[in-house]
């Protein structure tokens, strides 16, 4: 019998892949949007803010490495 596991896991840029399977999806979502974020900030050379955007995400997504 095989096993039915889903593997996740995220580009640099936060795109997420989810796989089961045979099956395999990209998704762009919050992870996504926030990583547009976190350049902006950078831009904006605000790294205070970069470092708690960061900070939040460590803790939503741990297996999200960008942040």
């Amino acid at each position: 019998m095989s096993s039915s596991k889903t593997v996740v896991s995220y580009d640099f840029n936060g795109v997420k892949h989810v796989q089961q399977r045979h099956s395999f999806r990209a998704i762009t979502g919050d992870e996504f949007e926030i990583f547009q974020e976190i350049q902006e900030l950078e831009r904006q050379q605000d790294w205070t803010a970069v470092r708690d955007l960061c900070e939040e995400q460590i803790e939503k997504t741990p297996e999200w490495l960008t942040p």
